[in-house]
């Protein structure tokens, strides 16, 4: 029993082809190839390509149906009605040597309206497909900006660190070097007063070696007197 045909918005039917066995090959028919690609080398869209031919004899009946993705390529087909000598396309030879391609029957008005749809969600899917790249290049564009801007801050925070220590170091000698004049003064006047008591402590010394002096010799003086005195006192004997 044959498969069902389905209906479809964008079906051509095309005559005139030869009556001859079809050549099948493990998967398909080679004069259904050869058809297709004439419409597809034309370009159409070219969703399913069916000969009708006898399964008791495996002749071709001189027809076919060709479906396509859109309308556009449906129209493309039409116009190609006519074609002479179609390359690589059996024909009849009643067909003087050109191939028929006339719509088929068209398919009910909701098959068609749905086909329409799909063919609508299809290129909305499209539009959300492209507007979704955009936005991830968007994202990425706006996370490496965001990044440089990161990078930047860390590197003004490392020189304002450094700007700051040095100001800190800056401040830090200044206070060392009031200090230094401050203690460089007080060394100065502890200076002054240290010479100051040298040389009192010099002028006690000279007095009193100068008394110590005086008073020896007085001693000594006294000590002579009394010898003088004892011996007088005395007499000689």
């Amino acid at each position: 029993m044959a498969p069902e045909v389905k209906p479809h918005p964008y079906r051509v039917f095309v005559s005139g082809l030869s009556k001859t066995h079809v050549e099948r090959y493990d998967g398909g028919i080679v004069e259904e190839d050869n058809l297709g690609y004439f419409f597809y080398d034309r370009g159409c869209r070219v969703e399913d390509v069916r000969l009708m031919a006898d399964p008791s004899t495996s002749k071709c009946r001189g027809f076919g149906f060709v479906d396509f993705a859109d309308e556009d390529s449906f129209h493309k087909a039409l116009s190609l009605a006519g074609t002479q000598d179609p390359p690589k396309v059996k024909l009849d030879h009643s067909s003087g040597g050109r191939i028929k391609v006339e719509a088929a029957k068209p398919a009910q008005p909701v098959v068609r309206d749905k086909h329409k749809e799909l063919a609508k969600a299809r290129d909305h899917t499209e539009d959300m497909e492209r507007a979704l790249r955009w936005r991830e290049a968007k994202v990425r564009e706006l996370s490496m900006e965001l990044h440089k801007h990161r990078e930047r801050q860390k590197l003004l925070d490392a020189r304002r660190t450094v700007e700051q220590c040095l100001a800190e170091e800056c401040l830090r000698q200044d206070e060392i070097h009031q200090a230094e004049e401050k203690l460089a003064a007080v060394e100065e006047v502890l200076r002054a007063a240290l010479a100051s008591e040298q040389d009192r402590t010099r002028a006690l010394e000279a007095i009193a070696h100068s008394v110590d002096e005086n008073q020896r010799r007085s001693e000594a003086h006294l000590e002579e007197v009394g010898h003088e005195e004892a011996t007088a006192a005395h007499g000689p004997g």
